[in-house]
């Protein structure tokens, strides 16, 4: 079976009860067309989620494309902030850098 979702937004709690309620498997394909961060309090286990399974396919949306431009200082987290990636920001503080940038590469891989 194929799922398309879109704009998660880092609701990883509701997003994991829609994927029981599907009973999504291994032999399903999701294809998350963008924005699974920013807003919400649970961005980065959903990015971690995207990143773990083959059968899960990100694209990335504009807010991914944010934590792109903010990791390459390309944007300033204050205008990343105005745009909801506090959240995102705080939880990537909290991390080791190697973390950050095993994330910032995942984020630069995406389509």
């Amino acid at each position: 079976m194929h799922y398309v979702m879109t704009d998660i937004h880092g609701d990883y709690y509701h997003f994991m009860k829609m994927l029981d309620e599907v009973r999504f498997s291994g032999d399903d394909d999701l294809y998350i067309i963008g924005d699974v961060i920013d807003r919400g309090s649970e961005n980065i286990e959903m990015l971690s989620f995207c990143m773990r399974y083959e059968n899960v396919h990100l694209i990335k949306g504009n807010h991914e494309y944010f934590m792109e431009l903010a990791g390459q200082g390309r944007l300033p987290e204050a205008q990343w902030k105005r745009y909801g990636g506090s959240k995102t920001l705080r939880q990537l503080s909290s991390m080791a850098w190697f973390e950050r940038e095993e994330l910032n590469e995942y984020i630069e891989s995406l389509p």
